[in-house]
Formats: C-alpha cells, sequence, structure tokens
C-alpha cells in the first residue's frame, strides 16, 4: 500500500498571527465603516423661526382670509408655517377672537 500524500492536520501549515492579526483589524475598519454610513448623523433641513406675533397681525389684517393678503405676505407665512399659511392664518384668528371675547 502506498503511502498517503494529502497531510493530516498535524502536519497542515497554520495561518500566521500577522494574517490573523490583519484580518481582525480589516474586520473592524469594516464594521467602523458600515456604522459610519448607516448610523451617521446628517444635519436636517434648516427650520425657519416662526414669528408668532406677524401671524397674528397678519390674521387680523385680512379677518382670516390668507388669500386677503398680498402674495409676499402668503408665501413669507407659507414658508414660515412649512406650506400650512392658510392654518395658520385662520388658527390665529381664531384665538385672537377667542381671547378677545373673553
Amino acid at each position: 500500500m502506498p503511502a498517503s500524500s494529502t497531510p493530516t492536520p498535524a502536519d497542515k501549515p497554520s495561518v500566521g498571527k500577522p494574517v490573523i492579526f490583519a484580518a481582525i483589524v480589516a474586520l473592524l475598519l469594516f464594521c467602523v465603516w458600515l456604522y459610519r454610513i448607516n448610523f451617521k448623523t446628517v444635519p436636517g433641513p434648516q427650520i425657519p423661526e416662526v414669528d408668532h406675533d406677524l401671524i397674528r397681525s397678519l390674521a387680523i389684517k385680512c379677518k382670516g382670509d390668507f388669500y386677503k393678503l398680498s402674495p409676499e405676505e402668503q408665501a413669507k407665512v407659507n414658508s414660515m408655517e412649512n406650506g400650512y399659511g392658510v392654518v395658520a392664518i385662520s388658527r390665529s384668528y381664531q384665538r385672537t377672537l377667542k381671547s378677545a371675547s373673553k
């Protein structure tokens, strides 16, 4: 019977310590890269400051009807209220009427 040419598990060359260290470092760097891609904080959109006194004065001026305002005023209120200028003007006017009747 001829001797087997395949090495036994004890005779196989093992992976060196530098290769294992490099693999662990590469795995850690990969995990850090994945974390940064998925959980990095992204700056949000700029939220304009809402000038409640301006909205209240415009609501009184137009008596709660958003469409009586000039286009510039409409654009300003819509930009402050993220497109909900109609609602902001009508609610502000209703609050003004409610507080005046008390």
